[in-house]
């Protein structure tokens, strides 16, 4: 009996750690982050988004071929280190996380605008999602706008009030967990006869 009793507080404990490090992935993937660069070209390439990668792609492989290819819009960059940043700009509109982006035509338009008109621009580009070179995983841009230069880099606001945001809700769920977790006990305790400081008082 104390055995099962220990498999069932371990089996607990791993799916409460699994399901916080899966919530902490999803808002570590979702946070929108900016980066200071020089858009250097854009382009259109025939990409493949079908099977598990398509978790990383924006409406996943709506709209793909019979092959699971489909035309993805890309903006190539350069970081002040000198080093490359590619992004992909797909509409996320009402699929998850909640960007409701739809003008992924007039951005790129914007980008080929900056990477033609002048090399040494630089513009901050905001986006969400990661760079994962060896398994062809891209950011998603979603917005651009003109900086002073790659001095202008520095604390974005909307990333830390995304992360305060989300601390505050998972403090706030795993309160109302307790809170609930201690009525089932008190309650179930009190059903079979059991007097505790929460049962209900009688007149």
């Amino acid at each position: 009996m104390k055995i099962m009793r220990i498999t069932l507080r371990i089996a607990k404990i791993t799916a409460v750690v699994f399901l916080a490090l899966l919530a902490a992935t999803f808002v570590n993937y979702s946070v929108p982050s900016q980066d200071i660069v020089r858009i250097v070209g854009t382009e259109v390439v025939r990409t493949e988004v079908s099977g598990w990668r398509s978790t990383f792609w924006a409406e996943g492989g709506k709209g793909a071929d019979a092959a699971g290819n489909k035309d993805i819009r890309f903006i190539n960059t350069v970081l002040p280190s000198g080093k490359t940043k590619v992004f992909r700009n797909q509409d996320t509109r009402w699929c998850c996380p909640p960007y409701f982006k739809f003008d992924s035509g007039d951005l790129q338009a914007e980008a080929q605008g900056y990477a033609s008109a002048d090399s040494n621009k630089w513009v901050a580009v905001r986006h969400y999602g990661w760079r994962w070179p060896f398994l062809s995983i891209y950011p998603n841009a979603t917005g651009i706008k003109p900086v002073t230069g790659p001095a202008q880099d520095g604390w974005y606001w909307p990333e830390i009030v995304w992360y305060v945001l989300s601390a505050i809700l998972a403090l706030a769920i795993l309160r109302l967990w307790l809170i609930l977790r201690k009525w089932v006990i008190d309650r179930t305790r009190w059903l079979r006869g059991e007097k505790t400081q929460a049962s209900p008082r009688r007149n």
